[in-house]
């Protein structure tokens, strides 16, 4: 029995739903991660990290009895045992509903988990274009057109990433910052992993301009010349490796386990792919070498 050929259309509706899978996804974690209150202290774990400096592991964080929540609630210091009377208006709680202010906060960072789900998968289906390994398991012509429809999600999902971040009041990113990579001049800006933000957030403009020359190359290939169109094509795939940085190094959720997971599982999967696509490339290659010189393929 044949199965029907599928349509522009349908692979179009397949890459779509991908997309909107990511994306949901994306947004579903990062407002788990926004409210999560891991203690059960009252306090939500972005604040605890944030706002009050307090443990988020640790309902108690200065041992006094009293639980962090409950010292926020009343006044005093949770993290002094000393009894001390602070003003209200020292803490506030970003609950994810209670502070519109940092609705773009919370935007950038799903916009940035989707940006990345996305772009992986552009390179997993790039890779599997190139290798043809997979022509069995998924057409030629299907891994192409999930590939483009998914490399122009990813791209808007960059922009909507680093527009957002300009209305983030704590942040102020300014258009000229987000788009010319080593303008992004705050001192003592820390990432919750540790790194100076500064050196991730060059590391993402020039990505994204790799990632738009990567694109704007497969869209018009046809007119450029086969050596410009390689060179380019394989320059642009330096974007993977500073993308994988950027998320990692300045990204609010890397030190979530499921965060570091993503970046793992994103990385073991394109380092395999990448083996795979050497490997049958090299076959492929001596296979035809053989062909050539008329000797019978090796099964």
């Amino acid at each position: 029995m044949c199965m029907p050929k599928p349509t522009k259309n349908s692979r179009f509706s397949v890459s779509l739903a991908v997309a909107t899978i990511i994306i949901t996804l994306s947004l579903t974690s990062v407002a788990r991660a926004a409210v999560k209150d891991a203690d059960i202290d009252g306090l939500t774990d972005d604040g605890e990290i944030s706002i009050y400096h307090t443990d988020p592991a640790n309902a108690d964080t200065d041992g006094d009895g009293i639980s962090d929540g409950q010292e926020v609630t009343d006044g005093t210091d949770p993290l002094s045992a000393d009894v001390r009377t602070v003003s209200a208006s020292d803490f506030s709680d970003p609950g994810i509903s209670g502070q519109p202010e940092k609705y773009p906060w919370y935007f950038g960072r799903a916009a940035g988990v989707a940006a990345f789900g996305l772009l992986t998968l552009s390179v997993v289906f790039g890779l599997i274009i190139s290798s043809r390994a997979f022509t069995r398991l998924i057409p030629g012509v299907d891994a192409y057109e999930l590939h483009r429809s998914i490399s122009l999600a990813g791209l808007v999902a960059v922009v909507l990433h680093f527009v957002s971040l300009m209305f983030d009041g704590f942040l102020r990113l300014t258009p000229v910052e987000a788009l010319v990579p080593f303008l992004f001049s705050r001192e003592g800006l820390v990432s919750s992993a540790g790194f100076d933000v500064r050196i991730p957030v060059a590391l993402g403009v020039i990505a994204f301009y790799l990632v738009v020359a990567l694109i704007l190359t497969a869209e018009f290939r046809s007119k450029l010349p086969a050596r410009s169109w390689r060179i380019v094509h394989y320059a642009s795939f330096a974007a993977y490796p500073l993308f994988v940085l950027h998320g990692f190094m300045s990204g609010t959720d890397s030190v979530h386990g499921w965060a570091r997971v993503m970046y793992a599982g994103s990385v073991a999967l394109v380092a395999t792919l990448v083996v795979v696509r050497i490997i049958s490339r090299t076959i492929l290659f001596l296979r035809r070498r053989a062909a050539s010189k008329g000797i019978p393929p090796v099964a």
